[in-house]
């Protein structure tokens, strides 16, 4: 962490930290818990991202308050607080860096730093359209998260190789 609070995380980190989360969820709640909530696009998205009435106070059911991705967040070192989803419709933020505006609609207020910005995406079809959407944000992590399931794909006979750096 710089002198002025800001975090950056790197992309091994944040794959390690993943892979940690993911050991303890399977090891929690069983591969068939999972298995049935991944059948059902929206609530893979409920667990994935979180979600209440209060999009900067996320709640979830099969993997708790922040999901899965807010897990990862807590564990990387980041505040609940500076852990939101659909922040100007990017899925999950992890924010650091002084609070702008602290009192007013939040105790944090406006970000000053976006650490890390992830995109959630059950579609492979639609893919592109979050890769763009991370693309016109500044942030130095940025990470898609997607699945190649192929009885879903439009295109059934498409070649997905998917390469991950």
């Amino acid at each position: 962490m710089s002198s002025d609070g800001r975090k950056k995380i790197g992309a091994l980190q944040f794959l390690n930290e993943f892979q940690t989360q993911w050991i303890a969820l399977k090891s929690r709640v069983g591969e068939k818990a999972i298995a049935e909530a991944y059948d059902n696009d929206g609530t893979w998205t409920k667990s994935m991202q979180g979600y209440s009435a209060d999009k900067y106070r996320p709640e979830a059911g099969l993997l708790g308050p922040q999901g899965f991705l807010g897990k990862i967040g807590l564990a990387l070192g980041f505040d609940p607080y500076q852990i939101r989803r659909e922040d100007n419709k990017i899925d999950c933020s992890f924010f650091s860096g002084a609070g702008l505006l602290p009192n007013r609609s939040s105790e944090w207020g406006y970000a000053s730093f976006l650490s890390v910005l992830i995109e959630h995406e059950n579609n492979l079809d639609s893919i592109d359209l979050e890769m763009w959407k991370l693309i016109f944000w500044r942030a130095p992590l940025k990470v898609i998260i997607t699945y190649d399931r192929p009885e879903k794909r439009r295109d059934k006979d498409k070649n997905t190789d998917l390469i991950i750096n």
